[in-house]
């Protein structure tokens, strides 16, 4: 039989078809041009290659296309009666998804596919990316019954849509108008995409997930499921859960992490037809934050602007990787406030925080700390030039006041680019510098450049800097990968945390994490040290310093480096501070990090080579 699901290849790097395949039962590929591919059993064995295979015994086999960058195939797949040809596509979208998940449902006819559900984890979410609006996405029961609704992404549909899933039952049915687009479905808390009807069980196993410290007290942890370099299974999972994952038999990599807390957890593990198999990982600890510092993410999104997933799964991923407080910043507040952003609260340990994204043609703002939306019609047309923006700039800004008045909120610029290679990436409206300039009340920015920010120090701007994710899909990019150490003392909470960033009193850093931290005459970061003649930097993480400098009014005044640093010891190195100086800040480059920026970073010269930096300590003398 041929099967009328057709897949489009990319060529961009290798995928995997898998089959639940009958003994004696045959598989043959069909392409629109010529392709590598090799068969092989459930360990990765090779049985045949070509296109085509017969399979000796019952069981789990995979296709694995090579990845050539030769462009665009299609793909039909031909297989006999009693096998179940099958997806893993793990979790993820983004912007360029061909790119990263070669695979695809192709543009050519519409689809019919079933989703694996695990009703033992409790819910679900399915996201689509490709189909030109949701009344063309259809997820339902085997009576036919809706089993979720989809939530519109700001009416813009080169986005994606998701659903949270309703139904218990073991396997849901996905209709798909295309619209004559390739289309990608990710799956969150599930293991497999069918393109057949499953008329028999799928040979399944089960393992259950927990993470441990070096103590053997259960953590936080993100399990990823990898086969080759394809990641097809992911589970974000709390320290009090009991996860069970799902998955068809076959051996795969696991990789445990906890953002940029911990090394990395790897094994392999092999689930059995109807097996189970518990899997605790001890993951040691890398990054060790001094007392008083937690680390957090201060702009992400959810479903409830234009993100792929609900609030739920992005807190889980913030506790997940390691994060002490995560601010959800999307449009549709008063949904956001509705739905709740404390679900994985822990009393002293993390916090969820709701906040808004402001935006339009000119510019992009966060709103950290909000109890209703602000009116915000500008951002479903981001190409509409607003004439009068000065005016709906200060509109903002007093409604923000207003909300002052009533609880603890500070707000900032976003990604104020305007340089040459990023009008190159298509993004025209980010060109928002000139904000920060004419509403001075302006004083943190976020996911910017260098030079222009050292340049308005120098102005005598009071400035503070974040680096922040910005993450649209918290699988694909985890909230705190780019992020921020806020200083809140002893007590953790939301006013601790927005009254810390409104102050200042915080510093950056990215994967795979460095703590770095500057004080001035007992002045920490974000503060005034009066008559300070040495500066002292502290750092905590571990690998090798490349470069460590100190910079005073835009300018590098010393840099050290080449030398190691050791697990849960602070290092630090005293430097001079030039007279007449009128600011500081500190900034460390670390070897061989591994950081892939154009995977990574939505905004990749933010970085500018660097792993972490402080915000400035203002200096004056003792007759200022």
């Amino acid at each position: 039989m041929i099967n009328p699901n057709k897949l489009a290849f990319t060529g961009e790097k290798d995928a995997l078809i898998f089959f639940d395949a009958a003994a004696g039962d045959a598989v043959a590929l069909r392409v629109s041009a010529p392709i590598e591919a090799r068969f092989t059993d459930d360990h990765g064995r090779e049985i045949a290659r070509g296109l085509s295979c017969t399979f000796e015994k019952a069981g789990v086999y995979r296709a694995l296309l090579a990845g050539d960058g030769g462009g665009r195939r299609t793909i039909e797949i031909e297989h006999g009666a009693g096998t179940l040809p099958f997806l893993m596509p793990g979790t993820g979208i983004v912007w360029d998804h061909g790119q990263l998940y070669p695979l695809l449902l192709a543009a050519e006819g519409d689809h019919t596919v079933y989703m694996m559900n695990n009703p033992a984890f409790g819910r679900a979410v399915c996201c689509v990316k490709g189909a030109p609006s949701d009344e063309r996405v259809r997820l339902s029961d085997k009576n036919g019954a809706l089993a979720a609704d989809w939530y519109p992404k700001l009416g813009r549909q080169w986005f994606w849509e998701s659903a949270e899933v309703r139904s218990k039952e073991r396997w849901l049915r996905l209709d798909l108008q295309t619209g004559g687009r390739d289309t990608r479905v990710t799956l969150t808390h599930s293991g497999a995409l069918l393109l057949s009807a499953p008329g028999r069980p799928m040979k399944t196993g089960v393992l259950t997930l927990a993470a441990e410290d070096e103590t053997g007290e259960r953590v936080d942890a993100r399990f990823e499921m990898w086969i080759g370099d394809e990641r097809v299974y992911m589970e974000d999972v709390l320290r009090d859960e009991e996860a069970r994952a799902v998955l068809p038999v076959g051996a795969y990599r696991l990789r445990v992490t906890r953002g940029v807390r911990c090394e990395p957890f790897e094994t392999e593990v092999c689930v059995t037809d109807g097996g189970e198999t518990a899997v605790r990982a001890r993951l040691h600890e890398r990054l060790v934050l001094p007392r008083g510092w937690a680390l957090g993410e201060l702009h992400c999104h959810s479903s409830f602007e234009d993100a792929t997933l609900f609030p739920t799964e992005t807190m889980r991923a913030a506790r997940a990787n390691g994060l002490n407080f995560c601010f959800q910043t999307d449009k549709d507040v008063e949904k956001l406030l509705e739905y709740g952003v404390n679900m994985c609260d822990l009393p002293g340990e993390f916090v969820g925080i709701p906040g808004q994204e402001i935006m339009c043609h000119e510019l992009h703002m966060n709103v950290l700390g909000v109890d209703r939306t602000i009116d915000n019609p500008e951002a479903d047309d981001l190409n509409a030039v607003n004439h009068d923006i000065e005016a709906k700039i200060a509109r903002w800004l007093n409604e923000i006041h207003a909300m002052q008045a009533r609880r603890v909120t500070t707000f900032m610029l976003n990604h104020p680019w305007h340089r040459p290679e990023t009008m190159r990436r298509g993004q025209p409206y980010f060109r928002s510098w000139w904000v920060a300039d004419v509403f001075r009340e302006f004083h943190i920015v976020e996911n910017f450049d260098y030079e222009r920010w050292f340049d308005r120090l120098n102005r005598g701007r009071r400035l503070y800097g974040a680096w922040t994710g910005d993450g649209h899909d918290s699988a694909a990019m985890y909230p705190g990968r780019e992020g921020v150490c806020v200083y809140v003392g002893d007590a953790l909470s939301e006013e601790s945390v927005i009254r810390a960033v409104d102050a200042g009193r915080f510093v950056s850093l990215r994967y795979p994490g460095v703590f770095i931290d500057m004080t001035a005459a007992g002045a920490r970061v974000g503060e005034t040290a009066k008559s300070a003649e040495t500066a002292t930097v502290t750092l905590s993480g571990c690998g090798t310093v490349e470069a460590l400098e100190l910079i005073a009014d835009g300018k590098i005044v010393e840099t050290r480096g080449d030398f190691a640093l050791e697990t849960g010891k602070m290092r630090r190195e005293t430097f001079d501070i030039p007279e007449n100086a009128t600011w500081i800040v500190a900034r460390v480059r670390m070897q061989d990090t591994g950081w892939d920026e154009k995977r990574y970073s939505f905004t990749p010269l933010m970085c500018a080579g660097y792993d972490a930096f402080t915000d400035p300590i203002f200096l004056a003398t003792e007759n200022c």
